[in-house]
């Protein structure tokens, strides 16, 4: 890969590496701090990508649901937040490229049958390694990220077609649609706070749900509210960003 580590805990706060991640609207300020796994930088012609990185040990997989539901940001706010004080840290203007949760386990591989030789088993344990995320749609980025020539990916989140790349991949306009609703849903989520909305929101989801594991458990009022939770389903791609450019068009 042209990606190399660049940093890793990076850090964004108060004395940290980079400054916290400062939210202004008009019902209050906030800001946010955190770290960033790992950075990768690649340089390609004449400009510098980077990509975020997160290490993952249980099964995290990425979500246009959570996005829409405002959770499961955090990946996001560090990739346009790197792309706003880059400069500071490399001495360089970089570009955002993407984002990728890398898998930090190896489970036992689980198989119907027993394969015949190691390559073959090897070749399934690979299929678990693959990455989960969002990356930029650009074919210089992806080969370099990972060469496969005329080959499928083994690693990233995409396939390839007679129609070119599929996946979990966006073009410049969606990563501009993406950066505003990321903005938007951290000044309304601010908002919020700031006004002291902590009105009951459940919802369920594949069996559990918010209040599966709430520690506000003991002290909520859900019964007396008599608010049913709201039934989320998988959003897909294609619902993902036709949400974003209905919204892009409501709000202008």
């Amino acid at each position: 890969s042209a990606f190399q580590p660049a940093d890793f805990e990076l850090d964004f706060g108060h004395g940290m590496a980079l400054p916290p991640v400062r939210v202004t609207t008009s019902e209050g300020s906030a800001e946010l701090s955190g770290a960033v796994d790992r950075v990768d930088l690649a340089e390609l012609d004449g400009h510098t990508f980077f990509r975020v990185v997160d290490y993952k040990t249980g099964r995290k997989d990425f979500d246009y649901t959570d996005l829409l539901e405002r959770r499961g940001l955090q990946m996001l706010i560090y990739m346009f937040a790197l792309e706003q004080s880059g400069q500071t840290r490399y001495k360089k203007t970089i570009h955002p490229a993407g984002v990728l949760y890398v898998p930090a386990h190896d489970d036992v591989l689980r198989l119907d049958q027993r394969p015949d030789d190691d390559a073959k088993a090897a070749q399934e344990r690979r299929k678990s390694h693959r990455r989960k995320g969002l990356l930029v749609n650009d074919d210089r980025l992806l080969q370099a990220m990972e060469p496969s020539g005329t080959g499928q990916p083994q690693l990233l989140p995409y396939r390839l077609s007679k129609k070119g790349p599929t996946g979990d991949l966006m073009d410049l306009e969606q990563l501009g649609m993406l950066r505003r609703y990321v903005d938007a849903a951290l000044g309304s989520v601010t908002g919020e706070i700031c006004t002291g909305q902590i009105r009951p929101n459940p919802y369920t989801r594949g069996g559990t749900g918010s209040c599966t594991y709430c520690p506000y458990a003991g002290v909520c009022h859900l019964d007396l509210c008599k608010i049913e939770p709201r039934s989320l389903h998988a959003t897909s791609a294609d619902e993902f960003w036709a949400h974003l450019a209905k919204r892009e068009a409501h709000y202008g």
